[in-house]
């Protein structure tokens, strides 16, 4: 007796497990992409030059500035880590500039994630359930404090603004809860930042 050929319903597969899903295989897409631009490109190799790029960016004066805080933007939608900038804008320009040009920085990218994940399908994404749907209505309901605790842990994780795009947050309570959110980790990375650069551990 011959064996029946295996059908596969590709439409139905594509329906159920990809395209409700397609904003994450996106954002991983960036994620690799960023780690092989940052570690297997030319363009990473200078990335990862800190003295030189300290001199070439002090060479540009206030356009140096505004480059950061697009290769923080643009590092952002790739899914890179926005500490690791912080950590990078401390070095070239020193431990309080630094955080308050990352502040700046991290908010634009904060709005920059939120609506680059709704305008790739936050808005026709699944209803949450389980204790996924618990942690959305938490944000929903105290969106202010629940942006503090996020933030606190997260830091400057692009994925906050990916994963609340997919919430009913409003996007007024976003924006202005990043920018009070924002001030807690940035400030207790700046002042760690600080005390170790004035030796305190030596």
């Amino acid at each position: 007796m011959a064996a029946k050929p295996i059908s596969i319903d590709l439409q139905a597969i594509w329906r159920k497990y990809i395209w409700p899903y397609r904003s994450f295989y996106l954002l991983g897409g960036f994620l690799i992409l960023g780690l092989i631009i940052l570690f297997g490109t030319p363009l990473g190799l200078y990335l990862r030059d800190i003295e030189q790029l300290r001199q070439d960016i002090q060479a540009f004066g206030p356009w140096g500035a505004v480059i950061y805080v697009a290769v923080f933007l643009l590092a952002s939608l790739l899914g890179l880590p926005g500490s690791a900038f912080m950590l990078l804008a401390m070095l070239l320009y020193g431990s309080w500039e630094g955080a308050a040009l990352t502040y700046f920085a991290a908010w634009l990218s904060a709005m920059a994630t939120f609506y680059w994940a709704k305008l790739l399908g936050g808005k026709n994404a699944p209803e949450a359930k389980g204790w996924l749907k618990k942690y959305v209505e938490k944000v929903e309901q105290r969106p202010y404090w629940s942006l503090i605790v996020i933030r606190t842990f997260m830091q400057l994780s692009p994925f906050v603004g990916y994963s609340l795009a997919f919430s009913q947050m409003k996007p007024k309570d976003y924006i202005l809860g990043n920018a009070l959110a924002l001030l807690v980790p940035i400030s207790y990375m700046a002042l760690a930042y600080a005390i170790f650069e004035a030796g305190y551990f030596s």
